[in-house]
């Protein structure tokens, strides 16, 4: 087991015995267990009756909540990094421990340890380190939901036209077999000792390629004979002694090639397909954009025998194409197999006159009927409810498959728990100016509120009076000032994770101590804040006082205070009561207890606000930090994608050459090329200034006052394109094409000879 896997393991089963406990505590709160002992049984942890009692009664936190504060991270940054662990690793840029370092010494100031990774792995379990599979940038790129989204449309209209049926539906690939089997395996396991360090196997490593065409239908059938490419030009006799109908073709280097493609289509496919087909409908056969594949002496054969080509989307093809996705994966693993039986029967390597034999065992064990047919169903092409046409499927891709796509694409992808504007939400007029900021709620989680305002109708909230208001202007502003503070990455004390964690360790001993005094008052005393996931309820002009200015509010204040509260609360239904008295009664208790009781909740509740404001603070500044270093890396692929002339090559007159002598000849070539450059640039400045020089000319003389003098023939091309503008004809084409051009209209209207304008021109040339 890994080191990773064991933390993992360990994580989930610390996490597991949380939950327990968490079941017994509530269980205990709503009554349902008599005593902790009771508890502790009904979880099956009796050992754990002293525990639950003192989490009970808020004597002791779970370990991860108690050493918080020793951690790098605090919960919430923690929260979000994993958020985007998930998301980076969903777009395929996952992050690895070397490239989270950075990310983690961004958020708290400080480089993580070697075995911080392990550690987090051992508190959030749900990830875990593990080994990537490599995807080529150009099919990240390529397969997204849009170029799909054509392809099965392009696609179901072939179907729907044609009403093709499942027998007629065919896909072709090649596909490369090496005669020492390949090097990736089976995966199959063996039996070794446990104390042997070194554990062999032994395989034969001939990495000699036979390219294979083959062919598979829809409906599960591989009727279709291959085609056998080796290299070389030579031929064994144990290759003729096979089935009947299968194509022999050697090559110089074991590739396909279009005399070898089109030799199969018109040899192999055409007559087995048309065989096997509903000779009342069309063929349609589904290939990639090889250049083999792509040829006139495939299209033509095609037309002739009513077989439609259908060639995928490029760079697409790994989700896309039956044969990849579902066909080959089985034969390579069978092919293996052979060869593995082979070297232990023989004890030599697979031989190449035995290649078409033990590839047509490994061909019958690997195409299956349910495997093909899966296949093109994982493609996203499946039969209809009774199985008489076909229909393209694009749900058969998750958001995972388009997921690698996002790296490249123009929209703005975003983790889930990103803030996103939320000013929109209220009216300009409708803010308080001098009301505090916090206008919203979190659950304790961090994550945000999703009630309704409907929620809040039910729930007790009271909002801060008039004069309180005043007083936190001029003396608790401090708390509410640093949620305003500009974020500056550099200052990791923005959201220190031992402020953070001293603060809401004392907010949670005072809530804990809070709820336990309150425990014996009745249910309508108790405060109740609304908690919702998500995002964050803003509070609409009914929260809002009728106050809106400062002098307003120290006018109001003057006031006795139960007379202002009175004003305030008949102002606002949604404000519920404090009190047990009467519902319709909206005056502050009089009795001093109650008002020093009402005075001391509102306090509770501001302190809350509070809590919950640093928390809203501290996820917005780590999702600025995440997000900066994400941008940071786009920029820096951008600015390398811009790069220019950085990658020239440089010819040398030999193959031969030092380090120095190259770089002589590679400083030379560059001089050259930036001469070149140089002087290219001079002649764009230089017809730039002409053409500036052309449309001064015609805006301040006009046609009317352009007066031309010389022969035409020694006119240069500047002046050839005035007299063309002036003479009302096409302004484009060389020197000799303009001449022409003038003259055939000047001999088309002769009276042109006598204006003074173009007198000595057309004199000069009669002359």
């Amino acid at each position: 087991m890994t080191r990773a896997k064991a933390y993992r393991k360990q994580g989930e089963k610390v996490s597991a015995e949380e939950s327990l406990i968490a079941k017994a505590v509530l269980g205990l709160r709503n009554g349902i267990y008599k005593s902790a002992r009771d508890a502790a049984q009904a979880i099956d942890r009796p050992h754990k009756h002293v525990t639950i009692w003192r989490r009970f009664s808020g004597k002791t936190k779970s370990r991860a909540k108690a050493h918080m504060q020793q951690q790098l991270l605090n919960d919430i940054q923690e929260d979000i990094l994993k958020e985007y662990i998930k998301y980076l690793a969903f777009a395929g840029i996952a992050l690895s421990k070397r490239t989270i370092s950075p990310r983690v010494e961004a958020l708290c100031g400080r480089k993580p340890s070697r075995r911080w990774v392990y550690r987090f792995l051992r508190r959030h379990p749900d990830c875990t380190l593990g080994r990537p599979t490599g995807l080529d940038p150009k099919r990240a790129r390529a397969f997204n939901y849009t170029n799909v989204s054509a392809h099965f449309n392009q696609l179901q209209a072939i179907f729907g036209e044609n009403q093709i049926p499942w027998q007629n539906l065919w896909n072709m690939d090649e596909i490369g077999i090496q005669l020492g089997g390949g090097r990736k395996g089976t995966n199959e396991l063996y039996l070794y000792s446990a104390f042997d360090k070194s554990r062999y196997n032994i395989t034969s490593d001939d990495l000699e390629l036979v390219t294979i065409i083959e062919c598979v239908c829809a409906d599960g059938s591989s009727s279709v004979k291959p085609a056998l490419i080796f290299s070389g030009n030579k031929m064994c006799e144990e290759w003729f002694k096979e089935e009947d109908g299968i194509l022999l073709v050697t090559t110089d280097n074991g590739w396909t090639t279009e005399d070898a493609c089109k030799s199969w289509f018109q040899t192999c496919f055409i007559p087995a397909a048309q065989a096997h087909a509903d000779p009342s409908k069309p063929i349609v056969l589904m290939y990639d954009g090889h250049g083999s594949h792509v040829t006139i002496d495939m299209i033509n054969p095609g037309m002739d025998n009513n077989i439609i080509l259908y060639c995928l989307p490029a760079h697409t093809t790994h989700k896309l194409q039956p044969c990849d996705v579902g066909a080959f994966g089985p034969l390579k693993k069978q092919w293996f197999s052979q060869c593995k039986k082979i070297l232990r029967r023989t004890s030599q390597p697979m031989k190449v006159k035995d290649v078409a034999r033990e590839y047509l065992i490994a061909r019958g064990k690997a195409f299956k009927i349910t495997t093909i047919r899966n296949a093109f169903i994982s493609s996203g092409i499946r039969p209809n409810a009774d199985g008489s046409e076909l229909q393209c499927d694009i749900n058969v891709f998750s958001a995972e498959d388009f997921a690698p796509s996002i790296s490249t694409s123009t929209q703005l992808h975003l983790p889930e728990s990103f803030p996103h504007d939320l000013g929109n939400n209220l009216d300009d007029s409708e803010i308080v100016q001098d009301e505090p900021e916090y206008m919203f709620t979190s659950s304790e989680d961090g994550e945000d509120d999703e009630s309704s305002a409907s929620d809040l109708e039910n729930s007790t909230v009271v909002v801060p009076t008039f004069q309180a208001q005043v007083v936190d202007d001029h003396a608790d502003r401090s708390d509410l000032d640093d949620v305003d503070e500009d974020f500056h990455p550099s200052e990791t004390s923005v959201c220190s994770n031992d402020e953070y964690g001293r603060e809401i360790q004392q907010q949670d001993e005072n809530d804990g101590y809070q709820a336990d005094q309150d425990e014996d008052e009745s249910e309508d005393e108790q405060e109740v804040v609304p908690q919702t996931p998500r995002t964050a309820l803003l509070l609409s002009s009914q929260f809002s006082t009728s106050v809106r200015t400062r002098s307003q509010a120290q006018t109001v204040a003057a006031q006795d205070p139960a007379t202002a509260l009175a004003d305030w609360t008949s102002s606002h239904p949604l404000i519920a009561h404090y009190n047990d008295s009467d519902s319709s009664n909206d005056s502050l208790p009089s009795d001093s207890d109650d008002s020093a009781e009402y005075y001391k909740a509102k306090a509770l509740r501001w302190k809350a606000r509070c809590k919950s404001a640093r928390r809203e603070r501290c996820a917005a500044t780590t999702h600025a930090i995440l997000a900066g270093r994400t941008i940071h890396d786009l920029q820096r692929k951008l600015n390398h994608k811009n790069r220019k002339g950085h990658d020239r090559n440089v010819t040398i007159g030999g193959r031969i050459i030092t380090t120095q002598e190259g770089r002589a000849e590679a400083l030379k070539q560059r001089k050259v090329r930036e001469e070149k450059a140089a002087k290219a640039e001079q002649l764009k400045n230089k017809r730039e200034d002409e053409k500036y020089e052309q449309r001064r000319r015609r805006e301040t003389e006009g046609k009317e006052g352009m007066i031309f003098t010389g022969a035409l023939s020694g006119l240069k091309r500047p002046v050839l394109l005035d007299l063309a503008w002036s003479l009302g004809l096409e302004e484009k084409g060389t020197r000799e094409e303009l001449i022409i051009q003038i003259r055939a209209h000047v001999e088309s209207t002769p009276t042109l000879k006598n204006d003074s304008r173009y007198a000595a021109v057309f004199a000069s040339r009669s002359s």
